[in-house]
C-alpha cells in the first residue's frame, strides 16, 4: 500500500518551521506589512536554525531535504505566519534552483554554500520578467551580445521578488531575438556588478514585506563561465526551475 503520510524528517522540519511562525513572523508580520520593509533580523533567524537551507544538498552545506513535498510544507507553515515574510525566506533560493538544475560542479560549488551561510542572509533573484514581456517569456528583450571572454547584457527586469536588493541574479537574456525562446540564455550575475543597479519599487496591496522591484541591466559584463548551459538552453532552464518552485 502507497502511504501519503509525512516522513519523520518532513514532520520535524514542519514543526519547526511552525513554531518559527509562531514566534518569530507573526509577532512582527504586521510592522513589516505596514512599513514595506524586508525583514532583516526574521531572515537572519531562519538561516541560523536552517529554514533557509534546509531544501539544499548535504554536499554543499545544505539539509538535504531537495524534494518539492517538503518545499510545501515548510512554505504553508511560514505563510501562516504572514504571506508576505514568508514570501521573502522562500524567495531567497529563487536564484539556486536554475543553478542546482543546470549548472556546472564548478558553479554549484561556488554557489550553493553561500545560500547556506547560517551567518549570513544571502538573497537570489530569479529575473525572466520584463516590462513587455509578462508571461509570454519567450518574447524577453534583455540582449545578450558576446564579447570575446564575456557577454554584455543590457536591459530591464520587471516584478523580480528581491530584484534590487539580491546578492545574486539568475538574469535570462537573449542572443538573438530572432530565435524566440531558442535565443533564450541564462546568466549567473553578481548582484554588485558594475552596471545592474535597482529599478523601481512596487507598490503593492499585500504581501508588502516581500520586495519586489526592477532590475536595471546596463552593459553588464559577465563572464562566459558564468552562463548556466548553453546558449539557447535558458527558456528550458526556466520552465524546469518552474517546475520546482511554481508548487511551492
Amino acid at each position: 500500500m502507497i502511504g501519503f503520510e509525512p516522513t519523520d524528517e518532513q514532520k520535524q522540519v514542519q514543526r519547526l518551521a511552525h513554531r518559527f511562525a509562531e514566534e518569530e513572523i507573526r509577532p512582527a508580520a504586521t510592522e513589516y506589512d505596514e512599513r514595506e520593509e524586508t525583514p532583516w533580523p526574521i531572515l537572519q533567524k531562519a538561516a541560523q536554525i536552517g529554514l533557509m537551507s534546509y531544501q539544499y544538498p548535504e554536499a554543499y552545506g545544505g539539509g538535504g531535504m531537495t524534494s518539492v513535498l517538503t518545499g510545501c510544507i515548510v512554505a504553508e507553515e511560514l505563510a501562516w505566519g504572514c504571506l508576505g515574510v514568508a514570501t521573502a525566506i522562500i524567495g531567497a533560493g529563487l536564484a539556486a534552483v536554475p543553478i542546482l538544475l543546470a549548472g556546472s560542479e564548478e558553479q554549484k560549488s561556488r554557489y550553493i554554500p553561500r545560500f547556506c551561510d547560517p551567518e549570513k542572509v544571502y538573497l537570489g533573484a530569479f529575473a525572466l520578467t520584463e516590462p513587455e514581456a509578462g508571461s509570454d517569456a519567450a518574447s524577453i528583450r534583455t540582449s545578450a551580445v558576446r564579447k570575446g571572454d564575456r557577454y554584455v547584457l543590457n536591459g530591464q527586469k520587471r516584478f523580480i521578488t528581491h530584484g534590487g536588493i539580491a546578492d545574486l541574479y539568475v538574469i535570462f537574456a537573449t542572443v538573438d531575438r530572432s530565435l524566440g525562446h531558442r535565443g533564450i540564455t541564462a546568466f549567473i550575475v553578481e548582484g554588485d556588478a558594475p552596471g545592474l543597479s535597482a529599478g523601481k519599487k512596487e507598490k503593492k496591496m499585500g504581501m508588502r514585506a516581500s520586495h519586489t522591484g526592477d532590475v536595471i541591466l546596463e552593459d553588464v559584463e559577465v563572464p562566459v563561465e558564468n552562463r548556466l548551459g548553453e546558449e539557447g538552453e535558458g527558456f528550458y532552464i526556466a520552465m524546469k526551475a518552474f517546475e520546482h518552485t511554481r508548487p511551492i
